[in-house]
């Protein structure tokens, strides 16, 4: 598995669209993409016509306490090959909650260390 991070802590200079394209192009070429959106804004999400209503990746992050479901649970497939984890407004509580938790830095490694197939 390759893991890219598409990070920056300034708005607007094309974290969603490079995300966007980049795993558009890897899944034609035949590889399969997970692309998933960290932002509370959920801007990934919402270009690919994801709903997070129901899970997201603020329920697999858990906030001050463990998360209540498994990255593979709020997985949605978008296209052959290519799907996404979505985000949405409840992130940011999360990220609050994250401040005094123990070994934050490692839940994401976690989450995907969990993932099937």
């Amino acid at each position: 598995m390759i893991s890219i991070a598409i990070t920056n802590q300034k708005g607007g200079v094309g974290k969603t669209t490079t995300t966007a394209a980049l795993g558009w192009i890897l899944a034609k070429q035949g590889s399969n993409v997970l692309m998933v959106d960290l932002d509370s804004q959920s801007s990934l999400t919402q270009l690919f016509g994801t709903s997070a209503e129901n899970k997201s990746m603020a329920d697999v992050f858990g906030g001050a306490n463990e998360g209540t479901l498994d990255l593979n649970d709020v997985i949605q497939p978008i296209n052959n090959g290519l799907s996404i984890a979505p985000s949405n407004i409840l992130l940011y509580t999360t990220e609050m909650g994250l401040t005094g938790r123990l070994g934050r830095e490692f839940i994401l490694q976690k989450a995907l260390g969990k993932l099937s197939g």
